[in-house]
């Protein structure tokens, strides 16, 4: 706000002082007064100086009795050097004007003068052949110029064709690998989508999984428990099976290849089961004898058989 207020005032004092009218003003103003001025500014003691502007304030034109100091500043002040500004507006531009003419009438004078004069000059041989020279020098170089211009106008169409070609190419270019893109997205979705519905058959199958072998587990742990410490005999024949212990065929041979082989990696699997199971059929099925304890998984996907699976390969009598 404070700003815009000083912009504003600074404004308004430069078109008050910018006009002829206060310019002249005050030039007379300083003109009138320059005596005031002068003690004004000078490095008199302060007494002296009041003194002598005392004298000048009264020694005026105009008199005004009991207080002389407002009649120089009537007339000093104000009444002169505003009609000396004035006079100067009105009158200056007279004189001006008719000075400006005469100036412009001589300097017409001088030019046709000029003119005429070097009209009638003749040129000498030297002159002439210099011309000649300056001249003939002049049409070489803009024709050097003008096959410049032509080469680099060739060159450039050249070179704006051979742009254009290779333009064309990679357009070809990308249209054909747009519709490599396009074609790749649509298998690539319909990819995402078998894969999505697998996954859902797999996630299903892994929740009846887990539910049988939670169950399975409680009831083998629980039926192993109950042999050991009743040591009943009856139907020993059933319970000793490993077929009961373990209905699925899959884990079944998993096992048995490990009671064989004592240890065995994951990938060896496929050589002692039936070739009908895929990697992701054995990967669950040992993951289920992991869950249930009877086989361990070490860092390198060695596969062990644990206390509990080594208690049942004794209890089934295949060790």
């Amino acid at each position: 706000m404070i700003e815009q207020f000083s912009n504003s005032i600074k404004a308004t004092l430069y078109d008050r002082i910018s006009s002829p009218l206060s310019s002249g003003f005050i030039i007379s103003w300083c003109l009138w007064n320059y005596k005031f001025l002068i003690v004004l500014f000078s490095s008199m003691k302060p007494y002296d100086k009041y003194s002598e502007l005392d004298i000048i304030t009264s020694n005026s034109v105009i008199k005004i009795s009991g207080w002389d100091p407002l009649g120089y500043l009537l007339s000093n002040g104000m009444a002169f050097p505003l009609i000396s500004a004035a006079a100067f507006i009105i009158l200056y531009p007279i004189p001006s004007e008719f000075m400006y003419k005469y100036w412009l009438k001589s300097q017409n004078k001088l030019r046709d003068a000029r003119n005429e004069i070097e009209k009638t000059l003749l040129l000498s041989v030297d002159e002439s052949a210099k011309i000649k020279r300056v001249s003939f020098e002049q049409e070489k170089h803009f024709l050097d110029l003008i096959s410049i211009k032509d080469k680099m106008i060739e060159d450039s169409k050249i070179q704006n064709e051979s742009l254009t070609a290779h333009a064309t190419v990679l357009k070809e270019k990308n249209h054909e690998l747009t519709g490599k893109l396009n074609e790749l997205n649509k298998k690539h979705s319909a990819s995402t989508k078998e894969l999505s519905e697998i996954t859902e058959v797999c996630n299903e199958m892994k929740r009846e999984n887990a539910d049988l072998n939670s169950k399975l587990k409680v009831f083998n742990d629980s039926e192993i428990s109950l042999l050991r410490l009743s040591g009943e005999k009856s139907d020993e024949k059933q319970t000793k099976s490993l077929d009961f212990h373990l209905p699925n065929k899959l884990q079944s041979d998993i096992f048995m290849a490990l009671v064989s082989n004592g240890s065995l990696r994951s990938e060896r699997l496929k050589e002692y089961v039936s070739s009908e199971n895929n990697q992701l059929s054995i990967n669950i099925a040992i993951r289920k004898l992991v869950e249930q304890n009877y086989i361990t998984m070490t860092g390198n996907d060695e596969l062990r058989m644990t206390k509990k699976g080594e208690d049942l390969a004794v209890f089934c009598g295949l060790a």
